[in-house]
């Protein structure tokens, strides 16, 4: 779709005199603009998982791109296209070390792993005179991801292929954005402290009616603790079941999508809500002044209806796990280690396996890090 509407604006940019071009562009502009307004939410979350979402996306722009060199309008910089950058910007993950310390898009969905993102350049220099502020914080987040060359991995991104070099401007200052937790209706939310820096605390929650190209996975989280990955999400393999997720599975929550309840951000702790069917989870997230200090998360999970058959799952990214009675000690696979306290049921019935997915990526020795997990 986006192929065939890219060939009409291209054509009508390049041969403006055609008596066909307004009818082209015409078109395209057409489709572009109802699939911005449709596809994104007024926060900026798109339809897509963020691989999917920045295919669509650098579509988009190449369209826009042409149209408004070419004097024949579109939505180069119309509000949205910065929403939607910003929330690429904003679900962004902490700086890894896996990847040299930089960011990259959370391999939720069908995303890939450690897939880094070079389309915040782009923007930096054609919002450089429209929004200079906006400008110089996607310039940051630029090259946060380490000044990227491509939109994203897995694949070819024809819109603006052979013009790349020409949109990005190494001398283009910088500005930290101050970003905080912030709630996303239709894609889910972020809960964070401790931004920027390297002992950023981040905890992702998948949830909305946006779900395209995304996993069985409503509800699941991601959790970064002092700057290292603790929960990770396995990345793009096709579309994978709820049991390879961190969420509850159960026959009376097996709903494609999880509601977003409630949502409050305050300086020394967050909560969000969300209720998939019968199950309901609620979590609450601690956050301290110091990076390294009482930072953690409290999940509550229920169900309204019995289900002997529902398992409560954490997979984590992890040299080892030891399970206790009442709690697992997690292991790192750096410098920091997570304790598991189970509050409720009083006698919780505990086990671990390790298991291996193998998704693209750019993890620097070409593997997947084991995953366990403790239901």
């Amino acid at each position: 779709l986006f192929r065939s509407f890219g060939y009409k604006a291209a054509a009508a940019c390049f041969n403006p005199t055609h008596p066909e071009a307004k009818a082209w562009i015409a078109d395209a502009l057409h489709e572009t603009h109802e699939e911005l307004e449709n596809w994104s939410d007024d926060n900026g979350g798109w339809l897509e998982a963020p691989h999917y979402a920045m295919v669509s996306f650098d579509a988009l722009l190449g369209i826009a791109v042409m149209a408004h060199n070419a004097g024949l309008g579109g939505d180069l910089f119309h509000p949205k296209m910065k929403k939607v950058m910003e929330w690429f910007a904003k679900i962004s993950t902490p700086p890894d070390s896996r990847f040299e310390g930089f960011r990259h898009l959370p391999p939720i969905g069908n995303t890939y792993m450690i897939e880094p993102s070079g389309e915040f350049g782009i923007i930096a220099r054609l919002w450089r005179e429209k929004d200079p502020k906006f400008a110089k914080q996607m310039q940051w987040m630029f090259r946060q991801q380490r000044s990227c060359s491509t939109p994203g991995i897995g694949g070819g991104y024809p819109s603006l292929a052979g013009y790349r070099t020409f949109l990005l401007d190494p001398s283009l200052p910088e500005e930290v954005p101050s970003y905080g937790s912030e709630l996303f209706p239709e894609t889910g939310a972020i809960l964070r402290t401790g931004f920027p820096g390297p002992r950023e605390t981040w905890l992702h929650m998948i949830a909305g009616r946006h779900r395209s190209h995304y996993d069985y996975d409503s509800g699941s989280i991601t959790f970064w603790g002092k700057g290292r990955i603790l929960c990770e999400d396995f990345g793009y393999y096709g579309r994978a079941p709820a049991e390879d997720h961190n969420m509850v599975t159960s026959a009376t929550a097996s709903a494609d999508r999880m509601s977003i309840e409630a949502f409050a951000a305050a300086p020394r702790a967050d909560y969000v809500a969300g209720v998939k069917e019968a199950w309901r989870r609620q979590v609450l997230f601690v956050k301290d002044t110091d990076p390294l200090g009482a930072n953690y998360a409290v999940l509550c999970d229920t169900l309204n209806a019995p289900d002997p058959a529902a398992k409560w799952r954490l997979w984590t990214t992890s040299e080892a796990l030891e399970l206790e009675k009442h709690s697992v000690e997690v292991t790192g696979i750096e410098d920091v280690d997570m304790d598991v306290h189970f509050a409720l049921p009083a006698m919780p019935a505990l086990k671990k396996e390790r298991i291996s997915r193998t998704s693209g990526g750019l993890l620097p020795d070409g593997k997947w890090v084991m995953g366990s997990s403790s239901q």
